[in-house]
């Protein structure tokens, strides 16, 4: 027998109807109105993640994530986080390496489309810039880089690997 779809509705219940009464605790202390107790919906914090898949002589960045927040130990590209969604501009792109990276130029392979990623406490939004790279700057030497062939084999996030699956053929020949 189905008693929350039949009996024990909220706002209207039937307890006159229900075979359960005499052992009711809502029933008993009058407070059959206030049940069932919903839960609070709970607020998903949004996150915009822009990576940037920075390449240079077939081999591309990444680092790997570090412990205390999502994705402990996967690899990922090169990451700028923020707190709200961002328009990326080839200009915009280019003063951001250049500020932050020492890079003074160089080449805008693709922007692509919005990602999107649900998970249980966030929701990931964000976006995937390719730059190829003339040559690596010293800021940026001791960092790993890798061959195309190499990344397909490490671990990366979700978020990253639904991005790469669908961009394979263009970024993995």
């Amino acid at each position: 027998m189905d008693l929350g779809a039949t009996v024990c509705k909220p706002f209207l219940p039937t307890c006159h109807h229900c075979p359960l009464q005499k052992n009711c605790t809502g029933y008993a202390t009058g407070t059959v109105h206030k049940l069932p107790v919903k839960e609070k919906k709970l607020q998903k914090k949004r996150r915009w993640f822009y990576y940037f898949i920075l390449e240079q002589a077939d081999k591309w960045m990444v680092s790997k994530r570090g412990a205390g927040d999502i994705w402990e130990n996967l690899y990922e590209f090169m990451l700028i986080e923020s707190e709200s969604a961002q328009i990326w501009t080839d200009d915009a792109i280019q003063s951001l390496l250049k500020e932050q990276l020492g890079i003074q130029k160089a080449e805008l392979v693709s922007i692509s489309a919005e990602q999107r990623q649900l998970l249980t406490h966030q929701e990931i939004r964000g976006q995937f810039m390719h730059v190829r790279l003339k040559s690596v700057p010293k800021s940026l030497q001791n960092q790993q880089w890798q061959t195309i062939k190499a990344i397909r084999k490490l671990s990366f996030p979700k978020f990253i690997t639904q991005y790469l699956d669908n961009r394979e053929k263009l970024l993995f020949p």
